[in-house]
């Protein structure tokens, strides 16, 4: 079959041309190898998946004579892609909209993340909390306490330490308590 045939009974509308494009660009910079390329198609049952193509053109006197390639269909992948950027974006609104707190600290006891609302509990924004070393910001009293539970989570992956009260100095300077808990 021709390729112009077969990409025009198989591309999806949406992606017309991008494939035969493709292929012409690497042909233009005498690639002989065809880099893998996503895109979808529409097979004869009419039913679109999602394809990755590669391969190699094969030049003879410097022209093209035979382009060789592979495509597999990774509908599933995409479908799976799809899922978890839902998913991180259902997640996310959660966490943005959420009137409780949430910290992410690095190993290290540096604040990676904080969501929206550590503003409106503690006065802090994003960018002043960013890399903090969190003995900065918690009470001396409390922070033994706190880094043990801390490493206590470490040690329990899933199996949160709940129920932990500490002080935490806010923006202005004063310490508020705070009732937290800790997952890794």
């Amino acid at each position: 079959i021709e390729l112009k045939e077969w990409l025009k009974s198989a591309q999806h509308p949406e992606d017309a041309h991008k494939f035969e494009q493709y292929i012409r660009d690497c042909i233009a910079k005498n690639d002989d190898t065809i880099p893998p390329i996503e895109y979808r198609l529409t097979r004869s049952d009419g039913v679109v998946i999602w394809a990755r193509t590669q391969g190699k053109i094969i030049y003879k006197d410097e022209k093209p004579t035979t382009v060789f390639f592979t495509t597999q269909d990774i509908s599933h992948s995409k479908a799976v892609e799809e899922q978890i950027k839902a998913s991180e974006m259902r997640f996310r609104s959660l966490i943005e909209n959420s009137k409780d707190g949430l910290v992410i600290i690095s190993v290290e006891g540096n604040i990676d993340y904080i969501s929206p609302s550590i503003e409106g509990i503690l006065g802090y924004r994003d960018s002043e909390m960013g890399g903090i070393d969190m003995g900065r910001i918690v009470h001396p009293e409390d922070l033994d306490n706190l880094i043990s539970a801390f490493y206590l989570a470490i040690q329990q992956p899933a199996q949160p330490v709940a129920g932990l009260l500490y002080r935490v100095r806010n923006n202005e300077g004063n310490w508020r308590w705070v009732e937290g808990s800790i997952t890794s």
